[in-house]
């Protein structure tokens, strides 16, 4: 009996092939997306393509508006995360053209001299 049960088992399971059908599937395939490449080489510019990471901004202080007892006065330029845009010495009417990062909004400035009873004179310049 149990030579017999399995002959049938054997049987009905060469039957169960598990090929490939004649018919053709009905299933489209979704559409390749397109990959996108971050390489300068692949991503060509047009000529008339501009990128910039700084601004430029001119500047005026006037530094005959402030009573410093010193002839020599000194002028720094900075962001507020007290990254310096510039430090000399400065004319008696300052006005110079600066580079500004993108994403700074305001640049605060300190006018002070090498006269210890001068004061320091700190602002802001909105851009």
């Amino acid at each position: 009996m149990n030579k017999l049960n399995l002959a049938i088992c054997i049987a009905l399971l060469s039957g169960c092939g598990g090929g490939e059908s004649e018919t053709s599937s009905s299933v489209d395939n979704p559409p390749v997306e397109k990959k996108v490449s971050s390489l300068l080489a692949d991503n060509k510019l047009t000529d008339d393509s501009n990128f910039n990471q700084y601004k430029d901004f001119k500047v005026t202080i006037d530094v005959t508006n402030y009573e410093f007892t010193s002839d020599t006065v000194f002028l720094k330029v900075y962001t507020d995360s007290n990254r310096t845009l510039y430090l000399g010495k400065a004319n008696p009417q300052s006005q110079f053209s600066i580079h500004v990062p993108n994403n700074v909004d305001q640049i605060y400035f300190d006018l002070f001299s090498d006269f210890p009873q001068d004061k320091q004179i700190n602002g802001v310049i909105k851009l």
